[in-house]
């Protein structure tokens, strides 16, 4: 759907993409530390057909890049911590 562009469920070219915003709601993010004090944020891809929708991490997020660089650099990618 998001290299594509057409829905896999109802098979519609009718998808539209929400950039992420950094905005108080929490279904457009994810916890990245323990306590809460950091977050990246999810692009969305929603088909105007049927309603599916997808989310991404969006890479380009700096906290992201940062999490990501410390978990590979620590080979901690394989946690407990959901």
């Amino acid at each position: 759907m998001k290299q594509s562009g057409i829905c896999p469920k109802c098979k519609k070219a009718a998808v539209i993409q929400i950039k992420a915003f950094k905005g108080s709601s929490t279904s457009n993010r994810v916890q990245l530390s323990k306590w809460g004090t950091q977050f990246t944020f999810f692009d969305n891809f929603i088909c105007t057909g049927c309603g599916y929708m997808e989310q991404y991490v969006n890479l380009e997020d700096k906290n992201w890049q940062k999490w990501l660089s410390k978990k590979l650099e620590d080979d901690s990618l394989d946690s407990d911590f959901v």
